[in-house]
């Protein structure tokens, strides 16, 4: 039997040399309906040139002209790959080192209606989880990923660093909220999956790496000012699915608690009240934050 059609997309910012090894890695799994979508965000022309030397039949990328952030730009790659028919697609960070069975195991347990998610390991640290499944707490507002070694369960989160799902999904409930800019829509479409009755599937025997915060980490208060907004967002959001008042007294009892932390130490908490102020004035999507 054929092997299906599976697009994988990668989201790049200034980061060809992760891009690359993780396409190098993709290769390695020899998934003979494989395709690579690169989205381009804007980065640097040096970059942009780096991914330029790997494109062939098979991987193709998107350069804009901007910076849309995680949401949009995956959102736009994956109109394009079922345009030119993907069967499924594979939401997958560019900082990430694949198992060469990845896509065969994933392949293995897909269904229409079902989102699937491997277990994911600090690269580092090679054989300690960053990611063992996950739920999204609705008494503090956030998701929370499970660290301990698990077999195959439905879990209720499925983190935005390796999504595995068949084009029908995307077809009838869209991919991501376009307002985060970045972090948090997988929380969102965790939410959205759990209210049609979508079920996540942790896949224990399928495996990436991740090199936790290398892209973001480059820019000075980026985490901490799009936590906060987006996070009092995806609350305010879905109010009826979280206990809104207790994730609220939760969410600014540990803000000030994190405050007092940074002044203690001499740093600033301008991106932590820049964050909640901008909520507040409905500003979404990509902000100026320095």
């Amino acid at each position: 039997m054929a092997m299906p059609i599976v697009w994988v997309i990668l989201v790049n910012y200034n980061g060809s040399e992760d891009t690359i090894e993780c396409i190098h890695s993709l290769k390695a799994t020899q998934f003979e309906g494989m395709r690579i979508l690169i989205v381009d965000n804007a980065s640097e022309e040096n970059d942009k040139d780096r991914l330029c030397s790997c494109l062939n039949d098979r991987i193709e990328c998107l350069f804009l002209s901007e910076n849309v952030g995680f949401g949009v730009a995956n959102n736009m790659a994956a109109k394009y790959a079922l345009a030119r028919g993907a069967e499924y697609l594979l939401i997958l960070n560019n900082d990430t080192i694949v198992s060469p069975n990845l896509l065969p195991v994933l392949h293995k347990y897909a269904d229409t209606d079902r989102v699937l998610v491997p277990s994911i390991f600090y690269f580092d640290r090679p054989s300690e989880y960053w990611y063992a499944g996950g739920e999204v707490s609705r008494w503090k507002g956030t998701s929370v990923h499970w660290t301990k070694k698990k077999t195959g369960i439905q879990v209720g989160f499925a983190t935005g660093c390796c999504i595995f799902l068949h084009r029908s999904i995307v077809e009838r409930y869209g991919l991501f909220d376009e307002n985060y800019f970045m972090y948090y829509e997988d929380t969102d479409f965790s939410i959205k999956l759990q209210q049609h009755g979508i079920p996540i599937y942790y896949i224990s025997e399928a495996k990436i790496w991740h090199k936790v915060g290398r892209s973001s980490g480059k820019i000075s208060g980026f985490q901490e000012y799009y936590i906060q907004r987006n996070r009092l967002y995806i609350m305010n959001k879905y109010r009826d699915y979280f206990y809104l008042r207790i994730s609220l007294m939760y969410f600014f009892l540990t803000r000030l608690f994190m405050m007092f932390s940074h002044i203690i130490r001499g740093q600033s908490i301008k991106y932590i009240l820049k964050g909640i102020l901008d909520f507040c004035n409905n500003k979404l999507g990509e902000q100026k934050i320095c």
